[in-house]
């Protein structure tokens, strides 16, 4: 049976595209052109061979030239879609600052990491009545039970500031546990170790963002890196190796502060008899 031409013409005959697609087509084409700005803004002798790739490897492409030539970023998503849209709206930074939740979940950390926080102040606002120092008590427990008792005894109940740290450990093979210590406060005046996803608003690509990140990146790695090398040197023999420092640390402080400021000039004091003086001095009975 032949078809009419009249019947053949209706059915090749296309009606009118749905709202909702020329919308896609629409929010697609914006998204190219976007991406197409950030090619030629940070990579732009690599635009031809972008163009030529889908979205997915467009993307993927995108982020390993840019990761060669600038700082690493965190994935933009494992859907093409979703990816190509984390990619055009903003950088997606990998930022790595301690929280609050953090430092309260320490136990989750590694065990050389739980020995250098030990060492340093509390790092938070806190509005209990006995201070900063009962929020390390369970901490230095844990320390005790990985080192034992009498080392842990050893460490000041209120933790070192990272500024006492650095003016001990800079220059010695223990410079490390300085560089954790202005990660645990928030003060290594780089964005990525003092900043976290808490904190963070989104940013969008902005150049001036991206050249500061670009020049604090090595930074980044040196201070990262020695206080990791750190970590894995104290695991390799624990309670051996945390006395070392200890020994370092205290030895020191010995030699650049006057003996009655030091704070264990009669011998380790035990956090009850540190609770018992705090006490006393406010005329409370235990």
């Amino acid at each position: 049976m032949v078809m009419p031409l009249a019947v053949l013409a209706d059915k090749l005959t296309l009606g009118p595209p749905a709202l909702g697609a020329l919308v896609d087509i629409l929010d697609k084409s914006e998204m190219v052109q976007k991406f197409l700005e950030l090619v030629r803004e940070y990579l732009p002798e690599h635009e031809r061979e972008m163009m030529s790739l889908d979205n997915f490897d467009r993307v993927e492409r995108f982020k390993r030239l840019f990761e060669e030539r600038y700082f690493p970023l965190a994935d933009f998503g494992w859907d093409d879609e979703e990816a190509m849209y984390n990619l055009v709206h903003h950088p997606e930074i990998m930022l790595d600052g301690m929280t609050y939740e953090d430092y309260h979940e320490f136990d989750n950390y590694r065990d050389g990491h739980i020995l250098l926080l030990s060492l340093v102040i509390y790092p938070y606002v806190t509005l209990s009545a006995e201070g900063p120092i009962a929020s390390r008590v369970p901490l230095l427990e844990g320390v005790a039970e990985k080192v034992g008792k009498e080392l842990a005894e050893r460490i000041p109940p209120e933790g070192w500031e990272p500024k006492l740290l650095h003016e001990v450990c800079d220059g010695s093979r223990f410079a490390g546990v300085a560089d954790f210590a202005d990660w645990v406060c928030s003060c290594t005046e780089t964005w990525v170790l003092d900043t976290n996803y808490e904190e963070y608003g989104e940013e969008g690509w902005d150049r001036e963002i991206i050249d500061e990140l670009t020049a604090q990146w090595p930074r980044v790695v040196q201070i990262h890196d020695r206080f990791q090398n750190m970590s894995v040197w104290l695991e390799e023999s624990p309670k051996a190796r945390f006395e070392e420092m200890l020994n370092f640390i205290l030895g020191k402080l010995a030699s650049q502060v006057p003996k009655e400021q030091l704070p264990l000039q009669n011998g380790p004091k035990t956090l009850l008899e540190v609770f018992e003086e705090e006490d006393a001095r406010e005329g409370i009975e235990r």
